[in-house]
């Protein structure tokens, strides 16, 4: 989801779908994994009420999709309201949150002294930036994105890892991580000054 909505398996290729609804109600399952219902993924997906057989439809895509690289059983309904999302399927804006998360954990523990833990640092969140394709849902015009604020959070996230690498890394004097890492704010911004002026 930081770039254009695609979903890829690790080290196996994107998974390809039918029906680009298919891949938005998979986007909105992932992030909306607590109690996600049938008639909120509705109301999100569509401006208005659609057929049962609509949804089911774009339902099943998603599960054939997911099925045809040997994911079965990873997302559906779970009753006639709740749906589900395996853990194993996750964003790449959560594996950012959760690198930047363990990142700052480590650096509030660091001394001035324990160069080699920061660059393990910088390396772990310039790996997962190098994931930013681009502004967080481009192209896709999910607007219940922008309505719940989560596009936004994106834009954050990715710019408070990139500001926790190039503070680390001027510290270490690691000016390759800072173009790295600023290079990801470019792609997700193209032109923006703050990331110009690093």
């Amino acid at each position: 989801v930081l770039g254009p909505g695609e979903v890829q398996q690790r080290d196996a290729g994107e998974v390809r779908f039918r029906k680009s609804k298919s891949v938005e109600l998979l986007c909105w399952l992932a992030l909306h994994r607590d109690r996600p219902t049938t008639s909120a993924a509705r109301t999100a997906l569509w401006e208005i009420d659609v057929e049962d057989a609509t949804f089911h439809n774009v339902l099943s895509e998603l599960r054939r999709g997911l099925s045809s690289v040997g994911h079965d059983d990873v997302a559906g309904r779970a009753n006639k309201q709740r749906l589900f999302l395996a853990d194993g399927v996750v964003t790449d804006a959560e594996l950012l949150r959760t690198v930047l998360r363990e990142a700052e954990s480590r650096l509030a523990e660091l001394q001035e002294a324990d160069v080699r833990e920061a660059r393990e640092v910088i390396e772990q969140l310039v790996s997962v930036l190098s994931l930013v394709r681009g502004l967080p849902f481009a192209d896709a015009g999910y607007a219940w994105a922008d309505a719940e604020g989560i596009t936004s959070t994106f834009v954050w996230l990715v710019t408070r890892a990139i500001d926790c690498v190039c503070d680390i890394a001027a510290q270490c004097g690691d000016e390759a991580a800072m173009l790295e890492a600023t290079s990801a704010g470019l792609r997700m911004s193209p032109g923006d000054e703050v990331f110009l002026a690093r």
